[in-house]
């Protein structure tokens, strides 16, 4: 028996749209921006979602999502309609802020773009943009895979790819041999110059992401 008439039910929520499966294991990579959307959480907080997709390795063409809840400072309308106290509401804002900062750094933006007196942000502003992250895949039975966005020399760092240090020293010159001839010894009463101790810089550099502690 058959029927032309049909229908089900389903959710898709959850499923990748925009073709391309996650990696399967724990990996650093470089990825671009090609697709992002704004949703509304269950909580009523707005929330944009970002679909990169990697860029090169061995999981080139793997499709990675996350997402970001808008940064909304605290104010009495907010904590009554989502129930959370004032303090909560300005970790969250804090929160936030402080991915969005990240993810500015790893896609390329300058400090002094972002350390602005307020900012802007649009769909437009990570649209098409190079960035790179730590990703680790859900664990069994979990739902939500962890995305950490890196700025580009972490990124080398943790990835072996920075060049090595070049010291800032001079190589040191080989002393002559000693020439050995008939002068009469001569006494020298003064004290041999005194060498001022010069400090040698390392080779570690300061976090590039220290800058975002203050947000």
């Amino acid at each position: 028996m058959s029927s032309d008439t049909w229908k089900f039910t389903t959710s898709l929520a959850d499923i990748n749209l925009h073709g391309g499966r996650s990696p399967t294991e724990e990996c650093f990579v470089q990825v671009k921006v090609f697709q992002t959307e704004h949703r509304v959480t269950r909580a009523g907080d707005d929330r944009c979602i970002f679909y990169t997709r990697v860029t090169t390795g061995p999981h080139e063409g793997c499709v990675i999502t996350d997402g970001l809840n808008f940064p909304i400072p605290a104010t009495e309308e907010t904590s009554a309609r989502t129930g959370k106290s004032m303090d909560e509401l300005a970790k969250l804002y804090k929160s936030s802020n402080r991915f969005l900062g990240k993810m500015l750094v790893s896609c390329g933006f300058s400090e002094k773009a972002i350390r602005k007196p307020t900012l802007t942000i649009s769909n437009k502003t990570f649209m098409g943009r190079e960035g790179y992250l730590h990703f680790v895949p859900a664990p069994e039975g979990g739902r939500y895979s962890e995305v950490n966005w890196l700025s580009k020399e972490r990124y080398l760092e943790l990835t072996n790819q920075t060049p090595a240090p070049v010291s800032s020293q001079p190589a040191p010159v080989p002393e002559a041999a000693p020439v050995v001839a008939n002068v009469a010894p001569v006494e020298v009463d003064a004290a041999p110059p005194q060498v001022e101790a010069v400090s040698i810089p390392t080779s570690e550099s300061e976090d590039p992401l220290d800058f975002m502690l203050n947000l």
